[in-house]
């Protein structure tokens, strides 16, 4: 199995991983205990059921994952008392990335930002280095904000590129994906009806 197979399908063992951690978050399994859990799902999920494993179905119906995706369901399963506000720092940076991102590459501009990462010339400049370019400033901010994890991210996925581990030849598909875009805009939207019906709550009791 090449490199390209294994990354993919441990990305998506990962993914089915999580979700099933998710679904029985009210078990409440600490320590040992969640890592035995996550350890014999992982297994699980990379046996074959078959022909296929149940990652490789997940890998065929949605394609590859990034690395930052693979980094964040790694860190959930491993590190859950980490940080939440480096989280939701990356899930903002995510969202506008993915908002300024797939609108243009869906075609509603003749600028396509999506070919800037592959290797060939794009009008003249070499698009590495336009994309490169472009990180410069979440970089910045990543370490104006003191925030690892997004820079973890964005170094490790230029990492990735530059070995062809996925099997993509875009930069952009290391960097975000769209499930990765559609979680953070789930997660986005139910925080706005959290905090809106918190909000008229308040307002019920605390009338102005």
């Amino acid at each position: 199995m090449s490199i390209n197979a294994v990354m993919a399908t441990a990305g998506h063992a990962l993914l089915l991983t999580a979700i099933l951690v998710r679904l029985t978050s009210g078990l409440r399994l600490d320590g040992i205990g969640r890592y035995t859990a996550v350890a014999i799902t992982l297994i699980l999920a990379a046996i074959p059921l078959g022909q296929l494993s149940a990652a490789q179905y997940s890998l065929g119906l949605f394609g590859e994952i990034s690395i930052t995706s693979t980094i964040l369901l790694g860190r959930y399963l491993l590190l859950p008392q980490a940080s939440q506000l480096e989280s939701r720092q990356l899930f903002i940076l995510m969202l506008l990335t993915g908002a300024l991102f797939y609108p243009f590459a869906l075609g509603i501009s003749m600028t396509d930002p999506y070919q800037w990462g592959y290797l060939n010339s794009y009008r003249g400049i070499e698009p590495p280095l336009l994309f490169l370019a472009c990180l410069i400033a979440p970089m910045i901010l990543a370490i104006r904000l003191d925030n690892l994890l997004i820079i973890l991210c964005i170094n490790l996925a230029l990492g990735g590129f530059m070995l062809k581990v996925l099997e993509s030849n875009n930069i952009w598909d290391y960097l975000i994906d769209p499930l990765l875009f559609l979680y953070c805009l789930a997660s986005l939207g139910i925080y706005l009806i959290k905090e809106l019906f918190g909000y008229n709550r308040a307002n019920r009791h605390f009338p102005t």
